[in-house]
């Protein structure tokens, strides 16, 4: 018996995961937070559960505490370029930009092609009054979108 709950469990786990993020995704915000909550309960150092709790939170801009779960999250999968991007958004509309450029700067070494994160370090230097950091790095998301957007043209 014991057998048979241990395989029950994980599918329980993911059917409850799946039904957070379709909350969330429908912006039932209060319903994934409730289950992502439940999760964490049970696991609480679950790198998705605590990122995408992360994210609610941020959708309510408690950018203090969507920082401190996110990070969370990065400490059990630093590896994730998602995670530390959406570290760079709390941290820059929390209005912590060196924060905010420290977390893109990572995303970006994790994958270097991530056009927002590049598009959106290129924000955070603007602010900063960094001009040509800015341009620097607006450069290569302007050519990636224009080169989308000559093999959409060849495509039609």
């Amino acid at each position: 018996m014991a057998k048979a709950e241990a395989s029950t469990k994980p599918q329980s786990f993911k059917q409850k995961l799946d039904e957070a993020l379709a909350h969330h995704r429908g912006g039932r915000f209060s319903q994934a937070e409730q289950l992502y909550r439940q999760i964490l309960d049970v696991y609480p150092t679950h790198a998705d559960a605590l990122h995408f709790l992360g994210l609610v939170v941020y959708q309510r801009a408690d950018y203090k505490q969507a920082r401190s779960l996110i990070e969370k999250a990065i400490q059990q999968n630093k590896a994730s370029p998602l995670y530390h991007y959406n570290l760079g958004l709390t941290c820059e509309k929390g209005g912590m930009l060196q924060d905010a450029e420290h977390a893109y700067l990572q995303a970006l070494h994790l994958k270097p092609h991530y056009v927002e994160a590049r598009s959106n370090l290129g924000n955070v230097y603007r602010v900063q009054g960094n001009l040509n950091g800015a341009v620097a790095e607006y450069k290569p998301v302007s050519y990636t979108h224009l080169r989308a957007h000559e093999t959409s043209l060849h495509l039609v």
